[in-house]
């Protein structure tokens, strides 16, 4: 299966179905994926890492070990459809091993109203999980999305901000 030709066609959930199948059981496939999710070019990355989400909800092992690299590849990655997916991803996992640095984009980022709203969320999900594993940044989470102004955010953005304030005991 040349998985460069199927990303370049018209993508259907069908089709990412069958590239998830393939690439659990096909090493140098799901390798191929990998290396295309960080490539310059805006629509292979794209969806190539949307492929590896889905291919995360049924084997998140195989990802794990491609971690580090998804981090230091999401703060200079322009293609907002692969930081999408690669940040739904770590906000999906059992990880919690988030380098200072991360953890500190995950905090910009979630406060960014320029940022598109599903990556806000995402880094929302990644600071609760860090919460649980560092308590002394529960504190800082709260204060910050307590000052937010909702009225610059989008209604999703202040949904999840008020559950996750519940979550940490302060909604």
């Amino acid at each position: 299966m040349d998985a460069e030709k199927m990303l370049f066609e018209k993508l259907s959930r069908s089709k990412v179905d069958v590239l998830v199948l393939e690439a659990i059981q096909n090493q140098p496939l799901f390798d191929k994926l990998i290396s295309l999710s960080f490539s310059d070019n805006k629509r292979l990355a794209w969806r190539a890492a949307w492929v590896l989400s889905h291919l995360h909800e049924k084997q998140p092992q195989l990802l794990e070990p491609h971690f580090a690299q998804i981090m230091e590849f999401v703060p200079q990655s322009q293609i907002d459809g692969a930081r999408r997916s690669f940040i739904y991803i770590l906000s999906n996992t059992s990880f919690n091993e988030y380098p200072v640095s991360f953890i500190n984009l995950c905090f910009d980022w979630m406060l960014s109203p320029k940022q598109p709203v599903a990556i806000q969320v995402y880094c929302m999900r990644i600071l609760v999980r860090v919460c649980k594993v560092y308590p002394d940044f529960k504190s800082e989470l709260v204060v910050c999305l307590e000052s937010v102004n909702t009225v610059d955010y989008s209604k999703g953005f202040a949904s999840a901000r008020r559950n996750v304030l519940k979550s940490l005991g302060k909604g």
